[in-house]
């Protein structure tokens, strides 16, 4: 359940970052996931950084990143958040050129 403080954070500025919704192996697990769906999108090449990487329909390309969009950590918030009848559209994966974070 989010904190009306949370909510009123999403409303002004349109996002939210839920820390720790994730343990430290599940995360790595993740960024695995994300790394295999960027690399396999380059055709299997290093990431040189010359430019912005976006991948659209990026977890529907796996299956475990695919099934976070069930997991009640990220299902619920984005439903408090939106609605309960919200109906997820698509994904997208980047990686940024230099320190953005």
């Amino acid at each position: 359940m989010l904190t009306d403080a949370q909510v009123a954070h999403f409303q002004t500025f349109g996002f939210l970052v839920l820390r720790n919704a994730f343990s430290i192996a599940a995360m790595d697990v993740i960024r695995d996931h994300f790394d295999e769906v960027m690399t396999a999108n380059r055709d299997g090449t290093p990431f040189d950084g010359a430019k912005t990487q976006t991948v659209l329909w990026f977890a529907e390309q796996n299956p475990e990143l695919a099934r976070l969009a069930e997991d009640d950590r990220i299902y619920g918030p984005v439903g408090q958040l939106l609605g309960e009848d919200f109906i997820w559209v698509l994904s997208d994966g980047n990686l940024y050129l230099d320190d953005t974070q």
